[in-house]
C-alpha cells in the first residue's frame, strides 16, 4: 500500500501591523477654549449687569456710568464674589469635560487626569518652581505697572474682606475651582491635544496665550505669564496635569494668605525676599534636571 503524501502545512499569514493612531484634528483644541472664554465673557457680563440692578449700581438708561465702582459695589454683596468667579469658572470646565467626552478615547487619559510619570517626591520642586515664576511675575509687574488694574484689586479687595462662611467660600472659588478648570482645558484638554501634532514649544506656548486671555487685565497677564508657561512645562515633563494643578492650588492658596497678611501692591523688596528667591530659583534649576531624567512617551501614538 502506497504511503499518503506528506500534508504540507498552510503557509504562514502575513503578519499585521497596527495601524498609526490617527492625527487630532488641530481646529476642536483651538476652538473650544476660545468658545469657552467667549462664553465666561458673555455670561459673565449678563451677570454683573443683573447684580448691579440689583444693587442700585446700574439703572438701565443711566447716562453717566462708572463700570468700575459698580462692579466693586456689586463685589461687597455676599453674593458678589461668586457672580464675579462662577460663571466663567464652570464655563470652562463645562467645556473642556464636554470636548472630551466627545473624543473617542476615555475622559480621564484624554483630560491627561492619569497618574504622573515623575515621582511624587519631586513634587516639592516642582512646588519650588511655580513659587519661583510668581515672583519673578509679581516683581517684574510691580516695576512696569503702577496701578496692578481692576481686577488685582478686585480680587484683593475679595480676599481681605471675607470672614466666616463668605472666607471658605472665597477658598473654594480661588484655591480649588480655578486650578480644577484652567488646567483642565488649558493643560489638560487644549495642550494635550496639541502635543499630538506640534512640538512642546509651540503646544505650551498656545495653552499658555489662551490662559493668560482668561486673566484679562494687563498687569494680572504680566503677572501670571510665568505661572502659565510653568504650569504648561510642569504638565508636559509629568504627562499629567495633576502636578500642574496641586502646584496651581497650592499658588492660589500662598497669594490669598499674602494678601490677607500684607500689602500686596508694595514696591518695596526685603533682603528676606530676595534670598526666598534665590532658594526657589535654586531649586527650580532642580526641578528642571529632575524633569530631564524621565522621558515623556510620544504623545502621538495616542488614539486622539
Amino acid at each position: 500500500m502506497p504511503d499518503a503524501p506528506p500534508i504540507s502545512s498552510p503557509p504562514p499569514l502575513p503578519a499585521l501591523t497596527p495601524s498609526p493612531a490617527p492625527r487630532p484634528r488641530i481646529w476642536p483644541a483651538l476652538t473650544v477654549p476660545a468658545l469657552s472664554l467667549l462664553a465666561a465673557a458673555i455670561v459673565g457680563g449678563i451677570v454683573q449687569v443683573v447684580g448691579m440692578v440689583a444693587v442700585g449700581a446700574f439703572q438701565p438708561g443711566q447716562k453717566s456710568f462708572d463700570a468700575v465702582a459698580a462692579v466693586q459695589r456689586t463685589m461687597e454683596e455676599p453674593w458678589g464674589p461668586a457672580a464675579l468667579i462662577l460663571p466663567g469658572q464652570f464655563a470652562m470646565l463645562g467645556a473642556a469635560l464636554l470636548a472630551a467626552r466627545l473624543s473617542p478615547e476615555r475622559l480621564a487619559p484624554r483630560l491627561r487626569l492619569v497618574p504622573s510619570i515623575l515621582p511624587w517626591r519631586a513634587f516639592p520642586l516642582l512646588l519650588a518652581g511655580t513659587y519661583f515664576c510668581a515672583g519673578v511675575g509679581v516683581l517684574i509687574t510691580q516695576q512696569i505697572f503702577d496701578d496692578p488694574g481692576t481686577s488685582l484689586r478686585l480680587i484683593t479687595g475679595m480676599f481681605q474682606r471675607a470672614s466666616g462662611p463668605g472666607l471658605a467660600a472665597v477658598v473654594f472659588m480661588i484655591c480649588i475651582l480655578p486650578p480644577l478648570a484652567e488646567e483642565t482645558l488649558f493643560r489638560g484638554y487644549l495642550q494635550g491635544r496639541l502635543l499630538r501634532r506640534w512640538p512642546p514649544v509651540a503646544a505650551i506656548a498656545t495653552s499658555s496665550v489662551f490662559f493668560l486671555v482668561a486673566h484679562f487685565d494687563p498687569a494680572h497677564v504680566l503677572a501670571v505669564t510665568p505661572l502659565g508657561i510653568w504650569f504648561g512645562v510642569v504638565a508636559w515633563r509629568c504627562d499629567s496635569i495633576w502636578p500642574s494643578m496641586l502646584c496651581h492650588a497650592a499658588q492660589n492658596t500662598t497669594g490669598l494668605l499674602l494678601t490677607r497678611s500684607g500689602d500686596p501692591f508694595s514696591k518695596v523688596v526685603t533682603p528676606a525676599e530676595l534670598i526666598v528667591m534665590g532658594v526657589a530659583g535654586v531649586l527650580t534649576v532642580g526641578a528642571v534636571l529632575v524633569m530631564r531624567k524621565y522621558p515623556v512617551p510620544c504623545p502621538r501614538s495616542r488614539v486622539a
